[in-house]
């Protein structure tokens, strides 16, 4: 009996030694770990907070006094790596006098790494703009983010650059009502939206394209009128004027001076998507026979310098705008007369007499209209105002509020862009006075 208490007494010792032993190692190795990574935290198991060189940083008691002067005579970090040249041995670390004291609830120690927070960035926003309604007012919206969105930040610029921009929403809301804008030659507005979540955000969208009315008085010179097409640059011309200093009284003047020839003058600008009304008043500075105006619309254009006067094609036969457009051709012949022309496509033909550049026809012909005008027109040689109103379904034309004619073939009425005609026929010049032009969005 006394030899088996006497085995269990060191089978009991052998257990706790190994205890003992263990735990000892595991410190050691978790110590070796934390000089190591120069910075990982720990944190006792009394939470007691231990700083990037392994020293308790409070400890409220004398034990934790004496502890964080053991662990600075032992551990250090932040030392930058020396030059392998100037490299020296560390000096060896003093012995002990005593061994450490005891830790009291320090328990034991529990490694914690710090790991780089990842965030998925708020997605890209969809933005669509609708259509301007009568009242010079559209939309414009966009999806759901998700969740974790907090905010949407939209700008609104009139450069499509977004060189001039200005913050015109910032909220929870996923669409604005843009209102306020009056009728302008700068009548294109230029939107991207994006995702805000906490500090971060995401990538503005895609550019949406708001139009709204359009109005010229030609009182600023800087509003982009100029010729797009002609067929003799010397003699096709546009400018702004100002016809009565006295009176304030601006006005675009086109003209084409030599027999045969024609021209568009345009800004350039887009009229509102269909349906829109154009209106504006006209009249002949220089009366000659057949002589004549008009307003285009429906035109083309593919972003480039229009036309390009780098070379004889790029001015006369270049595809680059005005490829094809509607033209209400008002021919002055002591009354007014109408020849309403859908233009399918262009040709330069010198070589067949008359105009060097023809105005073409799908349909050869038979979609134009031809209308007198005197049941419309008291004063022909005097201002009248003409209007035109383009929808999806036809194309009415009306002067001095009279409605005159409708043109059914609808193929162009979503190309953009619009200005005016002028031409000669045998005889010229073909002076006209534009005295304001305005394009305003309609309801139906």
């Amino acid at each position: 009996m006394k030899k088996l208490a006497t085995n269990s007494v060191y089978r009991r010792t052998a257990v706790i030694f190994s205890i003992v032993l263990a735990v000892s190692f595991i410190f050691v190795i978790v110590q070796s770990l934390i000089a190591a990574e120069g910075g990982t935290a720990v944190r006792n198991a009394g939470n007691t907070p231990i700083n990037q060189t392994g020293v308790i940083t409070t400890t409220g008691s004398a034990d934790g006094d004496a502890w964080a002067a053991y662990m600075q005579a032992h551990y250090t970090s932040g030392r930058p790596e020396p030059a392998a040249e100037a490299a020296e041995p560390l000096p060896e670390p003093a012995p002990l006098a005593s061994p450490p004291p005891p830790v009291g609830n320090l328990g034991v120690l529990t490694p914690v790494v710090y790991l780089p927070l990842v965030f998925n960035p708020p997605p890209k926003l969809a933005i669509t703009v609708t259509r301007a309604n009568s009242a010079n007012q559209w939309t414009v919206s966009w999806n759901n983010g998700g969740s974790a969105i907090t905010a949407y930040e939209l700008q609104e610029a009139q450069q499509p650059d977004f060189s001039d921009a200005s913050t015109i929403y910032s909220g929870a809301n996923l669409q604005q009502l843009i209102s306020g804008h009056a009728a302008s030659f700068n009548n294109e507005y230029y939107y991207r939206v994006r995702a805000v979540a906490g500090s971060q955000s995401g990538t503005w969208s895609d550019t949406g394209l708001g139009v709204g009315a359009y109005l010229d008085n030609f009182t600023d010179n800087t509003s982009g009128w100029a010729i797009r097409r002609t067929t003799y640059l010397e003699e096709v011309r546009t400018w702004y004027e100002n016809h009565s200093a006295a009176e304030d009284n601006w006005q675009l003047i086109i003209q084409v001076e030599d027999s045969w020839d024609w021209g568009i003058s345009s800004p350039l600008r887009r009229a509102p998507a269909p349906p829109y009304a154009i209106e504006y008043k006209a009249m002949p500075a220089n009366l000659g026979n057949l002589v004549s105006h008009g307003a285009v619309f429906g035109g083309d254009w593919n972003g480039q310098s229009c036309p390009d006067y780098s070379s004889f094609d790029g001015l006369y036969k270049h595809n680059i705008c005005f490829n094809r457009f509607y033209n209400t051709n008002t021919i002055w012949f002591s009354q007014l007369k109408l020849l309403f022309e859908k233009v399918d496509y262009l040709e330069w033909r010198p070589q067949d007499g008359g105009s060097p550049m023809k105005r073409g026809s799908y349909a050869n012909f038979t979609d134009w209209i031809d209308k007198e005008l005197s049941p419309y027109v008291s004063n022909p040689d005097g201002w009248n105002t003409y209007r035109i109103e383009v929808r999806n379904s036809g194309i009415k034309y009306y002067v001095n509020g009279n409605f005159v004619t409708e043109m059914l073939s609808t193929q162009w009425v979503d190309g953009p862009y619009f200005g005016v005609f002028a031409s000669t026929d045998e005889y010229s010049n073909s002076t006209w006075r534009i005295d304001y032009y305005k394009v305003t969005p309609l309801d139906n």
